[in-house]
């Protein structure tokens, strides 16, 4: 499958069948905005997030150009000595350089689109938000990638 809106739609799809299962079926969640906006966040990028490594992947694109409006940010305000922003500046044109160059240095299909890079998305999730919940659910939105490409069991 090569559209990012299948891709997006499918784990959509499957996410919110999964939310459904923990919320009424386990009481996983407690829903409060704080909560609503995090689950929204990582639903609508974990399904997106294997394709990093294409040229013409939505989520690339969109890192990409956020860092550099990031960085922009940082380098007005040093100009016009705003507030020393010179760490914004340093990180959204790190992260937007990574992102770029992440498609030269990665086969595409290759190891991010594999299971064990789903399972460092979910670390990753974890990592920032110290919620193994929203980590799972991460996980499970970056998996439903692999179902939509029709290799759920690939490794590497």
């Amino acid at each position: 499958m090569g559209s990012w809106k299948k891709h997006l739609g499918v784990g959509l799809i499957i996410e919110l069948i999964v939310f459904l299962i923990l919320f009424f079926g386990f009481n996983w969640f407690d829903i409060n905005l704080n909560m609503i906006i995090k689950l929204i966040i990582i639903a609508f990028i974990s399904p997106l997030v294997l394709d990093l490594d294409h040229k013409h992947g939505k989520l690339r694109e969109s890192v990409t150009f956020i860092g550099l409006y990031i960085g922009l940010a940082g380098v007005l305000c040093w100009l016009f000595k705003i507030l020393n922003y010179t760490i914004i500046m340093v990180i959204g044109i790190i992260v937007s350089v990574l992102s770029h160059l992440t498609f030269y240095y990665t086969k595409h299909r290759g190891f991010i689109h594999s299971i064990p890079f789903c399972l460092l998305f979910g670390y990753f999730v974890y990592m920032i938000l110290l919620d193994y919940k929203l980590a799972l659910f991460g996980l499970i939105g970056c998996y439903t990638h692999l179902i939509a490409d029709k290799k759920p069991f690939k490794m590497f």
